[in-house]
């Protein structure tokens, strides 16, 4: 059975623990509890250890991907939106402006949508986008209130519209199997939070909107290769949950939670079949003027409890870092990430500077990576699918 979830988010400062540096998640401290049956809370003043995390182990594929740069219209820059499939990488950002499709091999594709105000245009920018592989189609959603777009992905010809009627963007999941379409919105301008509704637009079931709120919110809908459904709604500054959505009985059950103390920082919630994964960010002032937010990866054994923070590494190339590597965004199964050329170059010539006891072979490995990287590159795009 598949599982809908929904995110919470926050902005504020931690202050720094002493970090102890251990083997496997299984050597790690308890740092959560269940709650009720069905919602773990951990409490981040008990984490204090630290895990590498290989993506051999955390991935049952993971790739590292450098788009073909054939032409201009097709190069990628560093702020896009990535959505992954079993076959396929779809790019959406501002420099383009329409969507990018690559395949996993590096080589473009086609292109669907372009800025407009008509039928298929994209409207001020991209929400949210569903690839179906197996039913030839891809369906995405913008700043239009009242549609979910479709497209044929093998041509990328327009196929029409599901109408939805909210104010503001749109987070979805079709269920063609089933015809039905689940909908989730931001902002207290909706009467409903989440909706499911036939595809002719007719509401089957809504949760109706409690927020009472002012300033910028947005809400992640996404679901798991167990069709599970969740949902996370995100309030700076606020405590939040991620949620699972019961479509049966049409109820958001609290699944996941992170305990910050007095100040709450700006952070994300995934999780995966073996995980709750936090994401923490502290602020760092690097030089007068300009702050860096470090993302900390936060991992929390569903069955155990036990967690720890972890360091994130290619252990193809040479167990390169790529914990700090942000933005970044874990979507239904796949984790993805863009690289761009400049930045994966001073991580490869870093790791090699900085990691001396290197193994030869893991030496070899980062040195025939960095030896192909150019200044003509298109990005590379780091992607994982969960276990």
């Amino acid at each position: 059975m598949k599982h809908l979830y929904l995110l919470l988010l926050s902005c504020m400062v931690i202050s720094c623990t002493e970090m102890r540096t251990v083997t496997t998640l299984n050597d790690c401290d308890v740092v959560a509890t269940k709650k009720n049956e069905n919602l773990t809370v951990c409490e981040l003043d008990a984490v204090k250890q630290t895990i590498t995390l290989p993506f051999s182990e955390l991935f049952k594929e993971w790739g590292l991907v450098k788009l073909e740069n054939t032409s201009k219209e097709i190069m990628v820059g560093p702020d896009q939106r990535i959505f992954i499939s079993d076959n396929y990488i779809l790019i959406w950002g501002e420099k383009n402006k329409d969507m990018l499709l690559f395949d996993k091999h590096r080589k473009f594709q086609r292109r669907f949508g372009q800025p407009g105000q008509g039928p298929g245009d994209i409207v001020g920018q991209l929400a949210h986008t569903q690839i179906d592989e197996a039913n030839n189609a891809i369906y995405f959603s913008d700043f239009n209130p009242k549609r979910i777009s479709k497209y044929q992905l093998s041509t990328g010809k327009h196929l029409g519209e599901y109408p939805i009627d909210i104010k503001g963007m749109a987070k979805f999941f079709l269920d063609i199997d089933k015809q039905l379409l689940t909908v989730a919105c931001a902002g207290k301008l909706n009467e409903f939070k989440i909706c499911t509704q036939k595809l002719n637009g007719e509401r089957v079931k809504t949760i109706q909107n409690n927020f009472d709120e002012v300033g910028w919110r947005e809400v992640f809908l996404w679901n798991n290769d167990d069709d599970i459904l969740y949902y996370n709604y995100e309030l700076p500054r606020e405590k939040d949950s991620l949620y699972h959505y019961d479509i049966s009985s049409n109820k958001l059950i609290p699944c996941f939670s992170i305990d910050f103390g007095e100040k709450t920082p700006d952070h994300r919630y995934f999780v995966t079949n073996q995980y709750y994964i936090g994401t923490v960010n502290d602020k760092l002032e690097m030089s007068p003027g300009y702050t860096a937010y470090p993302e900390k990866w936060l991992f929390i054994d569903k069955h155990s409890l036990k967690g720890a923070y972890a360091r994130l590494v290619l252990d193809r190339y040479g167990d390169l870092d790529v914990t700090e590597v942000s933005p970044c965004t874990m979507f239904g199964d796949y984790y993805a990430t863009i690289l761009m050329p400049d930045r994966l170059e001073e991580l490869c010539r870093k790791a090699l500077l900085e990691n001396t006891d290197l193994p030869a072979e893991s030496k070899e490995e980062l040195q025939e990576l960095l030896d192909n990287i150019g200044e003509d590159d298109n990005c590379f795009v780091l992607y994982g699918k969960i276990n």
